[in-house]
């Protein structure tokens, strides 16, 4: 199946089509001219052996390689969409998955944000799935989004993607629902996280007035109002991950957060960080002057990586 830009994947002996360097070499130059600075691919698998690319004309950054994916996921049993910011000049050394917000969607930590050009000036891979407004859990009457984004995506990245997958080299981080979903995902899996980062995150679901604005998060995905002492709490989960790290034989994900001073959020930033002091779980943080909005996260975003690569 070849593409109007002259890309032709290969089969191997079992049929499935063989892992593929989309972000470099033959395939940029053939989708790019010198009047289009970015290379920015639109990719489609369905059931894990089709495979197309072509140029997405109503998308515009600079100076990196930008991938919309378009895939059916096992786990969520449909359709769902990944956008995935790559350097242009060089292989990525880490990778990052990045999350979105409540009212969020996959392409917000491009349009709103700056993770194209800091994947470009940090050298990583940042990788956005669609999260709906799952809150990157398993939802008891609902989809499976915590499989899909911890365990199924990075699988399917693996076989067309060859970015880096590794533990030391893997990372995850988000704002507001993003930051509870990257803290919720490293704390299960700390074999598959180092880091942790969260920007303005909504890390408290046991806070009372939060419970009250958002029932339909409760019923339709916790399944119940009364989530303290749960895998949702995140405050117990700390005191949980020491244990369960060892039993994997790795180290605690190291973890960082920031919220802004104006932020509505800010009670939950102080739980997180009260809460990591009293488990013995070391937390990098900090308030700064701002509020929940697009200012405050491209401001400290990049902090967070300079944290997480240093």
């Amino acid at each position: 199946m070849g593409s109007e830009t002259g890309f032709t994947p290969q089969r191997g002996t079992d049929g499935l089509w063989l892992p593929h360097r989309l972000t470099h070499g033959a395939l940029i130059s053939q989708m790019t001219s010198e009047t289009t600075p970015v290379s920015f691919l639109t990719v489609t698998v369905a059931d894990g052996r089709t495979f197309s690319a072509g140029l997405d004309p109503h998308s515009y950054a600079c100076g990196m390689s930008l991938l919309t994916w378009n895939l059916k996921s096992v786990s969520l049993g449909m359709a769902t969409h990944v956008a995935i910011a790559l350097p242009e000049e060089c292989e990525p050394s880490h990778t990052l998955y990045l999350l979105h917000g409540l009212t969020g969607v996959h392409t917000d930590w491009i349009y709103q944000g700056q993770a194209a050009r800091l994947a470009d000036k940090r050298g990583v891979a940042i990788v956005m799935p669609d999260g709906a407004c799952s809150f990157y859990t398993d939802a008891v009457h609902g989809l499976a989004w915590e499989t899909w984004i911890g365990t199924e995506l990075r699988q399917r990245l693996g076989q067309y993607l060859q970015l880096p997958h590794d533990r030391d080299h893997t990372a995850i981080a988000g704002l507001s629902m993003g930051g509870y979903g990257a803290f919720r995902l490293a704390l299960h899996q700390p074999d598959v996280y180092s880091a942790a980062m969260s920007l303005s995150g909504c890390v408290d679901v046991t806070e009372k007035p939060f419970v009250g604005r958002h029932p339909d998060l409760y019923e339709d995905i916790f399944g119940t109002y009364d989530v303290a002492g749960t895998e949702h709490d995140l405050m117990s989960e700390l005191f949980s991950i020491t244990k369960r790290a060892s039993a994997q034989s790795v180290e605690v994900p190291r973890l960082w957060a920031t919220c802004g001073t104006e932020d509505r959020l800010l009670p939950h930033h102080e739980r997180l960080v009260a809460t990591a002091d009293e488990a013995g779980v070391a937390l990098t943080h900090y308030s700064a002057p701002g509020a929940h909005n697009w200012e405050f996260w491209n401001e400290h975003l990049p902090h967070a990586l300079d944290w997480w690569l240093t």
